[in-house]
C-alpha cells in the first residue's frame, strides 16, 4: 500500500516538473529554517510572571461633606484627606509644617489635581485631562479608608457632551419643529412646568438658531459650524425638557441625507492608594486597576501628585529642585525661561527604542529613580525627597518652574509620571525618510504596580542629606547591613584586547581580528606600572573579542595569547594585588552564530525588526550605518537567564569579570506578539546580576542605582549633568549615593577634552578612582574603522600621565585618610567643599579661573586640603 502511494506521488510530480521544483524549494526552506533555529533551541526562554495586585482591603467609605479627615498618624507625621476636593495633605506633628497635593489659592483645575492622565485614541490623537476638572468637579470618585491611609477610586470622564450636533440636527422637518419642539415648549410654559421667563428665553433661542428654509420643507441651523456655547447649553436643556431623543435626531437627519455627529466618549477608571508608613508617604497605582469604558481610548501616561509640595512665587521662598540628571543637578525656584521647554526626561532612557535612530541631544541619562525639593536658599525650610520604588522603567521626571513676573507655571513643581502604554509613531518609509507618513505601534497596557515613597524634612536639609537617605533606601532594598570604605589610592585601567577590523583582498571586504593588547603586552604594561595600586579591566577577552558572539560560554580569544600566557598574566596580577576583570557583554552581541540568530533571539524595535545598534555619526546625529558595517544586536530578555547560567557554568576558573552592558542599558523587547516589558526585563537583569555577584567579583559599567551595590566597582561614573538650560548647578549627588556602596571611577581621563586636573579633582573631591583606557599597540590601525573613536589610548603616550595622576592622588588620599564622605556643599559656582570622616576638608575649584575664599586662593582646576581642625 505504501509503495503504491509513493508511486502515485512520484507519477504526479513527473508530469508536473514545476510543482516538483517548487516542492523541493519549500522543503529546502524548511530545512534551512530548522538549521538556523536549532542554536536558539539550546537556550531556554524565561517565563515572566505577571505582577500581583497590591491594593489593600478597603474599609468604610469616607463621605463627602466630612471636611478634612485624618486617616493615619505615625512616624511623627499625620495624613489627611479632604473628600470634597480629593486633597491629600501630610502634616508634621511637631512643627506643624504641611505638604499638600493642592497649590494654595489655585484657580485652575490642573493646579488642584491629584493626577493628570494622557490618553491615546485609535485616531492616533493624544489628549490630556486632570483629575480635578474631569473627576473631582463631577463628583465621580469614591474614597475608602484602608490601613494607614486611603484608597481613591476615580472615574475621569468628560461629563455631559457640549456638542450641539449630538443633540439637534442641522435640519429639522417643519412638522417636527413646529408641532413637537415649539408646541411642547409652549405647552410646558402654559402648564407651568417651565418658568415663563425661562420658556420665552428658550423659544427666543430656538428662533435665533433655526430659520425656516424657503426651498426645503425644514428649519435649518442659521450658523456656520456650531452655535455659541451659551445657546448650545440652552438647546441641551430644551432637548431634555421636551424629550427630543437620539432616535429622533437620526430620523430627522436621514430625511435630509445628513450624517449624524457621533463622538467617541472617553471615560477612565484609576485606583490610587495613599498610605502613611513610618512617617513616609507611599503611593500605589496598579495598572490592573486602570480601565476604560470605551476601547477606542486607552490611558497612556499618568502624572502622579503633580502639585505635591509645590512652591508658588507668592510663597516668597527660595529653593531648589534636585533632579538625577547625570550625576545630579539643581534647578532654582522661580527661574522660568519662556524659550526653554519644561523639563521632561525619562528615567533610564526608557523611550530609547522610540527614537534610537537619532543621537540624544543630552549627553547624560537619569540613572537614579529619585528627585527632591529643597525649601530655602540653604534648605533651612526643609523639603521632601521622592523615590520611585517600582515602575521607574517607564517613568519620567517632570519639572515646571514658576517665573518672578508671573510667567511659567503657577508654582515650582517636581513630580513623576509613568507610561501605562509605551508607543511610537513609526515612519512607514523608514526612520530617515522625508515622507512623514506614520502608523502607531504600541505595547498595549503594561503590567505595572507603580509605587513611590516620599520622605519629608521639616528641618534644614541639603542634597547631601538626601543622598545619604537614598543610599539608606538602596541598602534596605539590597539587604546591605554595613557600608564599606577604604583609604587607598588606585588607578582603574581599561585595556583593549581583540577587536574586528575590515580589510580587503582584491577590493572585497572581509572581517579580520586584531589584538590591540595581548596578555604578554598587558603584563609588560603592569610591570611598567609596578608600585601603583591598580584595578584592570580587559576588554575583548571572551567569545570573539569586542565584537562578540553570544556569551553563554566563556571562550578566551586565542589571538590575545595562549592559555599559558593568560595564566602568567593572572599570576602576576594576583601576586601584585591587581584586580583583573575580564569584560563580558551579555546582551550586546556583534556576531551571529554559536547559539544566536537575530531573527529568533534579538530584541525587536517598534518596526518589528531586530534592532541594530550602530555608533552615531556625531556630525549628523544619526546612526553611522553607511560608514561602518559593524553594529550590535541586543539579546532578547527572555534568553538572558539561560545565557548567564551558561556563562557561570563555563567560567568557574575566572574569578573577576566586568559587565559592560546589563547594568547600564534600557532593556525591553517590542516584538509583535511577544513583548517583554521593561519591568520584566529589569527584574531579570537584577536577578542575573545577583547570580553573577554570588559567583564572581564584579565591576559594572555605569550601573543604575539599584544595581550598583552588586559590583565592587562602578566604572565610568560621570561628574556631569545633561547641562539643561534651566540647571542652576551640577552636583555630584550620584557619587555621594555610591560612596560606601562600592568603589567608583571617573570616565576615561585620556579620552576627554578635559585635562588630567579635572579627573584628579574628582578623585580628591569624591574618592573617585581616576580611569584610563589604554592599548599596547598604536591606534593608527583603527583609523577609518569602526573603532576610530578610540583615538587616544596607546599606553606609551599616556604612561607618564598615569603615573603622575596616581602620585598626586596617592599623596592627597594620604592626607585625607579615608574615602568616607560625611558632608558636601557648594560654596560658590563650581566650588565645592567635601568633608571626610577623618575630619579633613577638601575645597575643589572646577572653574577655569582661580577663586579667593576667606583670603585663600584656590587655583583654576585646583584643590585645597584643610587638615582636621583647620579653618578655611
Amino acid at each position: 500500500m505504501v509503495k503504491k502511494i509513493i508511486k502515485i506521488i512520484g507519477d504526479f510530480f513527473k508530469k508536473r516538473m514545476a510543482l516538483k521544483i517548487a516542492a523541493l524549494a519549500i522543503a529546502l526552506c524548511f530545512i534551512v529554517a530548522a538549521v538556523l533555529a536549532l542554536p536558539m533551541l539550546s537556550l531556554k526562554e524565561t517565563d515572566f510572571k505577571k505582577s500581583e495586585n497590591t491594593l489593600l482591603a478597603a474599609k468604610e467609605k469616607i463621605s463627602s461633606g466630612s471636611g478634612e479627615v485624618k486617616v493615619a498618624s505615625n512616624g511623627g507625621m499625620e495624613l489627611y484627606v479632604n473628600p470634597d476636593s480629593m486633597e491629600i495633605k501630610v502634616k508634621d506633628q511637631k512643627s506643624g509644617k504641611e505638604w499638600s497635593s493642592v497649590i494654595k489659592d489655585a484657580k485652575e483645575g490642573k493646579d488642584k489635581a491629584l493626577i493628570n492622565i494622557s490618553y491615546l485614541g485609535k485616531d492616533n490623537s493624544l489628549k490630556t485631562w486632570n483629575s480635578y476638572d474631569n473627576c473631582t468637579a463631577f463628583g465621580s470618585y469614591e474614597i475608602f479608608k484602608v490601613e494607614n491611609g486611603v484608597q481613591i477610586k476615580m472615574n475621569l470622564n468628560e461629563g455631559e457632551s457640549t456638542s450641539f450636533y449630538e443633540y439637534f440636527p442641522q435640519k429639522i422637518p417643519v412638522e417636527r419643529f413646529e408641532q413637537f419642539i415649539v408646541k411642547s415648549l409652549k405647552d410646558k410654559i402654559e402648564n407651568k412646568e417651565i418658568d415663563r421667563a425661562l420658556g420665552e428665553k428658550y423659544l427666543s433661542t430656538l428662533s435665533i438658531i433655526y430659520k425656516k428654509s424657503p426651498i426645503e420643507n425644514c428649519y435649518a441651523v442659521n450658523y456656520k459650524g456650531s452655535p455659541p456655547k451659551s445657546a448650545v447649553k440652552q438647546m441641551i436643556q430644551i432637548s431634555k425638557e421636551i424629550g427630543y431623543t437620539h432616535d429622533m435626531l437620526v430620523e430627522d437627519s436621514e430625511q435630509f441625507g445628513l450624517p449624524v455627529s457621533t463622538h467617541e466618549t472617553a471615560s477612565f477608571y484609576v485606583t490610587m492608594e495613599v498610605l502613611l508608613e513610618n512617617g513616609e508617604l507611599y503611593v500605589n497605582i496598579p495598572s490592573s486597576e486602570i480601565s476604560t469604558d470605551n476601547d477606542y481610548y486607552q490611558v497612556q501616561n499618568i502624572e502622579v501628585l503633580p502639585n505635591f509640595g509645590a512652591v508658588s512665587v507668592q510663597d516668597g521662598m527660595d529653593g531648589y529642585i534636585l533632579v538625577p540628571d547625570g550625576c545630579g543637578a539643581l534647578m532654582k525656584f522661580n527661574t522660568y525661561n519662556p524659550v526653554v521647554p519644561d523639563y521632561i526626561r525619562p528615567f533610564y532612557d526608557n523611550n530609547y527604542y522610540s527614537d534610537y535612530y537619532f543621537m540624544s541631544e543630552y549627553k547624560e541619562n537619569l540613572m537614579m529613580p529619585v528627585y527632591g525639593m529643597i525649601y530655602g536658599e540653604n534648605g533651612e525650610n526643609g523639603g521632601f525627597m521622592a523615590i520611585i520604588s517600582n515602575g521607574a522603567d517607564t517613568s519620567y521626571m517632570n519639572v515646571k518652574l514658576a517665573g518672578e513676573s508671573g510667567s511659567g507655571s503657577l508654582a515650582n513643581k517636581a513630580y513623576a509620571s509613568f507610561d501605562c502604554i509605551q508607543y511610537s509613531r513609526v515612519k512607514i518609509y523608514g526612520a530617515y525618510s522625508d515622507n512623514a507618513a506614520t502608523y502607531l505601534a504600541s505595547t498595549g497596557k503594561l503590567d505595572i504596580n507603580w509605587q513611590a515613597r516620599y520622605k519629608f524634612y521639616s528641618d534644614k536639609v541639603s542634597y547631601f542629606d538626601m543622598a545619604k537617605d537614598f543610599k539608606g533606601y538602596l541598602m534596605e532594598q539590597s539587604g546591605i547591613k554595613e557600608l564599606s570604605y577604604s583609604d587607598d589610592a588606585r588607578i582603574y585601567l581599561e585595556t583593549v584586547g581583540t577587536l574586528s577590523l575590515t580589510k580587503r583582498i582584491f577590493g572585497i571586504p572581509y572581517e579580520s581580528e586584531y589584538s590591540m593588547t595581548t596578555y604578554d603586552e598587558l603584563e609588560e604594561i603592569l610591570k611598567d606600572l609596578q608600585g601603583l595600586n591598580l584595578s584592570v579591566q580587559y576588554d575583548g577577552a571572551f567569545n570573539g573579542g569586542l565584537k562578540n558572539y553570544i556569551s553563554n560560554r566563556a571562550e578566551l580569544v586565542s589571538l590575545n595569547g595562549s592559555k599559558k600566557d593568560f595564566e602568567n598574566l593572572e599570576t602576576y596580577a594576583n601576586g601584585n594585588g591587581i584586580d583583573l576583570f575580564l569584560n563580558v557583554n551579555f546582551a550586546r552581541i556583534g556576531k551571529q552564530g554559536k547559539g544566536f540568530w537575530s531573527r529568533f533571539g534579538a530584541v525587536y524595535d517598534y518596526y518589528n525588526s531586530p534592532a541594530k545598534i550602530y555608533r552615531y555619526d556625531p556630525a549628523l546625529g544619526i546612526m553611522d550605518g553607511e560608514g561602518t558595517k559593524f553594529f550590535d544586536y541586543v539579546l532578547s530578555p527572555k534568553y538572558l537567564d539561560s545565557v548567564v547560567d551558561g556563562f557561570i557554568s563555563d567560567s568557574s576558573e575566572y574569578g573577576s569579570i566586568s559587565v559592560g552592558d546589563l547594568a547600564e542599558m534600557f532593556y525591553a523587547d517590542y516584538r509583535y506578539g511577544g513583548i517583554v516589558q521593561p519591568g520584566e526585563a529589569s527584574a531579570s537583569v537584577l536577578e542575573n546580576l545577583k547570580k553573577l555577584s554570588a559567583a564572581k567579583k564584579l565591576a559594572l559599567n555605569n550601573p543604575r542605582a539599584e544595581y550598583a551595590a552588586l559590583g565592587g566597582i562602578a566604572a565610568n561614573i560621570s561628574r556631569e549633568s545633561g547641562d539643561y538650560a534651566s540647571f542652576y548647578a551640577t552636583v555630584p549627588f550620584r557619587q555621594l549615593v555610591l560612596n560606601g556602596l562600592c568603589r567608583y571611577t571617573t570616565e576615561n581621563a585620556n579620552m576627554s577634552s578635559e585635562g588630567m586636573d579635572y579627573y584628579l579633582l574628582q578623585g580628591v573631591e569624591l574618592g573617585c578612582l581616576p580611569k584610563f583606557m589604554v592599548s599596547a599597540k598604536s591606534v593608527d590601525v583603527l583609523q577609518n574603522s569602526s573603532y576610530s573613536y578610540l583615538y587616544s589610548m596607546q599606553y606609551d603616550n599616556w604612561k607618564d600621565e598615569i603615573k603622575e595622576v596616581y602620585g598626586k592622588f596617592k599623596d592627597a588620599m594620604a592626607q585625607i585618610g579615608t574615602n568616607e564622605i560625611t558632608g558636601h556643599q557648594m560654596l560658590a559656582k563650581n566650588v565645592f567643599c567635601t568633608e571626610y570622616a577623618s575630619g579633613t576638608k577638601v575645597i575643589t575649584n572646577y572653574n577655569k579661573t582661580k577663586v579667593d575664599l576667606n583670603g585663600k586662593t584656590i587655583e583654576a582646576m585646583g584643590y585645597l586640603i584643610i587638615p582636621k581642625g583647620g579653618k578655611l
